[in-house]
């Protein structure tokens, strides 16, 4: 799981920084996506195929049956996931236009690589609190749960303090003049996507307790609530109500991502006091 996560990490950086590096060197965005690529596929032949090994198990009927059920609440999510994800978009596509779109998708690039980063952090983690979990060790597991959802809040601090900074030049340097006019936008989708990373960091830990059936619901939150606002305020906000909406769409999501861990947690045994 560590050199899962490594890679994913490597690959959002470098990936990120091939992006930049080549718009600002040529100008064009198809080089810019080539060299994403190219740098998806240099990771995956120097640093993960070294270190790979192969995989062999028999499964029988029952060990189908039994991954069939635990895999397919995670598929349901990870579709709901990438339906939420574009929703927002579509939205800006059908009431804004392709060129409002095109600078509401640039913006969101950041909290995209954000994103991967959250994720290559819990998924270190998820076998250590599955156990901490598993072993009804509530302070333990309390304790990691926080450390990755203060890291994840931190790293979301961090974006919208550089795009409140540094938006505007960034955006002008990497994207050109036209993306600058939207940089007073770029904080808000940035603050959307700090709430994003700490929904990432409390579905790691509700993956390690075991709540699988109800993540779905979960993303569906976010999607009903992302489509609800946006409906309303792309209207009259424009971008500004596009990020409200993700806002609006990934608060929904994490706040009962945390009434459902919460209830989790409270459902491990409480520790025997000693006499």
């Amino acid at each position: 799981m560590r050199l899962y996560a490594q890679s994913l990490g490597l690959r959002a950086v470098l990936g990120l920084t091939a992006l930049g590096m080549t718009l600002v060197l040529t100008g064009s965005l198809a080089l810019g996506l080539f060299a994403m690529a190219a740098t998806a596929w240099g990771v995956a032949t120097l640093y993960d195929a070294p270190r790979s090994a192969p995989l062999r198990t028999r499964l029988g009927s029952g060990d189908v049956s039994t991954l069939l059920t635990v895999a397919a609440p995670l598929g349901l999510v990870t579709f709901v996931d990438s339906i939420t994800q574009h929703a927002v978009r579509i939205q800006v596509d059908t009431l804004m236009g392709t060129e409002a779109l095109g600078h509401y998708a640039v913006m969101s690039y950041g909290a995209t690589a954000g994103g991967a980063v959250v994720f290559s952090l819990g998924t270190p983690l998820l076998r250590r609190m599955a156990s901490q979990f598993a072993a009804a060790d509530r302070t333990a597991f309390l304790r990691t749960t926080a450390r990755l959802v203060g890291l994840s809040a931190a790293l979301g601090f961090a974006g919208v303090v550089f795009a409140l900074v540094a938006g505007e030049p960034f955006l002008t340097a990497v994207f050109g003049d036209e993306f600058s006019r939207e940089a007073s936008v770029f904080p808000w989708v940035m603050g959307a996507g700090a709430i994003q990373f700490v929904l990432g960091s409390l579905m790691h830990a509700i993956n390690a307790a075991q709540q699988r059936r109800v993540q779905p619901w979960i993303y569906l939150a976010a999607l009903g609530t992302a489509l609800a606002v946006g409906w309303l305020r792309i209207p009259s906000r424009g971008l500004f109500g596009a990020a409200e909406a993700a806002a609006a769409g990934w608060a929904a999501a994490a706040g009962l991502a945390a009434v459902v861990l919460y209830r989790a947690w409270r459902s491990l045994p409480q520790p025997e006091c000693s006499a």
